[in-house]
């Protein structure tokens, strides 16, 4: 081969290993570092961490490279850096910055959430942090305000299957952008903050499974998005009034013994509604109402 192309296929394939790199390699260096803090946690962090946040990528350009490969999840499993936008549609998008990260179903230890760790990924919008029930010890402790202030663009909490007590903080109406909370399977308890519910953007609350108490704040009344609301498993009591206008797609409400009173169609006729163990479409201890003109 002519000398003069093979330098031209050279430069050619430099160029193509740079266009195919999709993470910063400032983030590259504090994922690394990310890494090592977080499987010194316990086995099981450093076990799953081990196995699917490896380097070189399966890029075939020999970097380190956690998000790329162009696909929807990064080379490091379930890493993804995708710009200003979540849709799985843009599997290319995104400014080298990590937006979404996914801890789950690998037991890991706690005992706290490692929020302080991962603040250093401020353009993150999605963190999961799903099943550390098994971890020695399980991750517990509340969420922390941090949550907030470290990830100003966040979309999402998934906080599912862990330890974790204490209430809905009420500082996550300072999250602007959140849509998004799962906190399923935990033994958090409180009520439902109205600031919680008063988000314009907040379409998906999953509390199935804790200890939470009393009624439907007010605020979720004809709530303009909320469209999946899961309350099952908990101690709710009082009527289901409030959320007559929301516009809800799917709404479960078994095993709550104190939830009771006339179920509004927007619940009714719902997917998922199911009113075992509670006392819905039954008169509310105490209640009063108007007679009855023949």
């Amino acid at each position: 081969m002519d000398p003069r192309g093979v330098l031209v296929f050279v430069v050619a394939t430099s160029l193509l290993v740079t266009a195919s790199a999709f993470t910063l390699p400032s983030e590259v260096a504090l994922l690394q570092a990310l890494k090592a803090n977080l499987t010194a946690r316990g086995p099981n962090w450093a076990g799953a961490l081990n196995k699917k946040w490896t380097c070189p990528s399966n890029t075939g350009d020999g970097d380190c490279d956690p998000c790329g490969h162009m696909v929807w999840w990064g080379a490091w499993a379930y890493l993804g850096c995708r710009g200003d936008t979540i849709k799985q549609q843009d599997i290319l998008g995104g400014d080298g910055h990590v937006t979404n990260i996914h801890f789950t179903n690998f037991h890991a230890e706690g005992p706290d959430l490692p929020i302080d760790q991962l603040c250093v990924f401020p353009h993150l919008k999605e963190l999961d942090i799903t099943d550390g029930t098994g971890g020695t010890p399980p991750i517990s402790g509340t969420v922390p305000q941090e949550v907030v202030t470290c990830f100003p663009r966040l979309n999402a909490i998934k906080f599912s299957f862990n330890a974790l007590t204490g209430s809905l903080p009420t500082f996550i109406q300072d999250a602007k952008e959140l849509q998004y909370i799962k906190v399923r399977n935990n033994q958090m308890s409180g009520t439902i903050p109205p600031e919680v519910a008063v988000s314009p953007i907040m379409y998906f609350l999953d509390l199935q499974g804790n200890q939470f108490n009393g009624s439907m704040p007010a605020t979720f009344k004809d709530h303009p998005v909320l469209s999946e609301l899961t309350l099952a498993k908990n101690d709710f009591s009082g009527d289901l009034y409030n959320l007559a206008g929301a516009n809800l797609i799917y709404v479960s409400t078994a095993d709550n013994p104190g939830l009771c009173g006339m179920v509004p169609a927007t619940v009714k006729y719902s997917h998922g509604y199911n009113p075992h163990n509670t006392s819905l479409g039954q008169p509310c201890p105490g209640a009063t109402y108007p007679p009855v003109i023949m």
